[in-house]
């Protein structure tokens, strides 16, 4: 692997478009870029078979494609190995077959800019959704995680903030987090490459989310409480009063601590944006460590597996805690 760009650099011309540019790993044996920083956000709600939630997660993704038209050029179907180039009727009449006919199975839809010279760029223009059914007794949370180019959360960050509670209001989110993070490609995050440990060890205020493996580790139970906290993180109705109410909630906010509404729950927020830290530059923000304070007593931490791939010498589990724990 090429070495991940200096961040001093970055943070000395202020600049969000260099995040886009300069800190992305490219694989030295395949010379493809195989990981990257970029924003992100991962939303996790209940019954997904319903009819109005499968509803919203097309609109959610329709909007998606407005906001980035000329950036989204392909979608997946479940069950499908390929991509097909994105045409917003065909989306909407594959999606609707999961909508209308009152078709319970688990719904699935991937979007995604997509490069054949550059196919496992995890890109900053995807989305994946799922609604799964009601009998899949292993997938009782649903979930939603949308990719974006930093310099549109940095750009306006107060309007990221209402895009992400308009959409958590429309899905009854459970809980939830998200800002810049270490980008993935879903489903591989375990396949045996260490693609993204080395960007998670230098900048550990990024999010990271490998959403199979974390429904997996909670298909038994957890997946009912917070998985992780970050500059944006939400917590639903249940998870509110887990923690002893919103009053209680706010009793802890420290003057960066923020709350924002949705219809079903808060969003905490913590700072005015998102930052890139860097392990013995700047290091982790105490707006973070607040945030993390505040849904520690609850948050889920009940993993039997590791779900980051590392090099050989380290072990995966307790990697994987470390990191779930990098805040307290």
């Amino acid at each position: 692997m090429t070495e991940v760009p200096d961040y001093i650099r970055w943070q000395t011309q202020r600049d969000p478009s260099q995040i886009e540019t300069q800190l992305v790993y490219r694989s030295k044996k395949l010379n493809k870029i195989v990981s990257r920083v970029g924003g992100m956000i991962s939303l996790y709600f209940l019954d997904g078979h319903r009819p109005d939630r499968r509803k919203n997660i097309l609109c959610i993704s329709e909007e998606y494609i407005e906001l980035f038209e000329k950036k989204i050029t392909h979608f997946k179907e479940a069950r499908s190995r390929s991509y097909k180039k994105m045409n917003p009727t065909e989306l909407r009449k594959y999606c609707s077959k999961f909508i209308n006919s009152g078709n319970t199975e688990d719904f699935y839809c991937s979007i995604i800019n997509f490069d054949s010279r550059e196919e496992d760029d995890p890109s900053l223009w995807r989305g994946i959704a799922f609604g799964f059914d009601q009998k899949n007794t292993t997938r009782r949370l649903s979930g939603i995680k949308f990719h974006f180019p930093p310099s549109f959360i940095l750009d306006n960050p107060d309007r990221f903030v209402s895009l992400i509670c308009d959409w958590a209001g429309r899905l009854g989110v459970l809980h939830g987090s998200g800002g810049l993070g270490v980008l993935t490609e879903p489903g591989r995050e375990t396949v045996g490459k260490v693609y993204y440990y080395p960007l998670m060890q230098r900048y550990p205020a990024l999010e990271y989310d490998a959403m199979g493996d974390y429904w997996s580790e909670t298909r038994f139970g957890g997946y009912e409480v917070p998985r992780a906290s970050n500059w944006l993180t939400l917590l639903g109705d249940a998870n509110i009063a887990r923690l002893g109410g919103e009053d209680a909630i706010r009793s802890q906010l420290t003057p960066e601590l923020s709350l924002a509404p949705y219809a079903g729950g808060v969003l905490i927020r913590a700072g005015q944006a998102p930052v890139v830290d860097s392990n013995g530059i700047g290091g982790i923000p105490q707006a973070y460590r607040d945030a993390a304070r505040i849904i520690k007593p609850i948050r889920f931490e009940g993993y039997e597996y590791g779900i980051i791939e590392v090099p050989e010498e380290k072990d995966d589990l307790e990697e994987t805690m470390k990191w779930v724990r990098r805040f307290d």
